[in-house]
């Protein structure tokens, strides 16, 4: 049972994980997106 449990907690803890990278992914993606359309905005006008 002591084996077994490492391996359980691993495969849980993994997917939180992955969720918080893929929000990380998309607050990151915003950012540079509102930084870019700023950048361009303060260029043109």
């Amino acid at each position: 049972m002591n084996g077994d449990n490492p391996l359980w907690y691993d495969c849980d803890e993994e997917v939180p994980q992955k969720k918080a990278s893929s929000r990380i992914a998309r607050v990151t993606a915003i950012l540079a997106l509102l930084a870019v359309a700023y950048l361009a905005y303060r260029l043109l006008f």
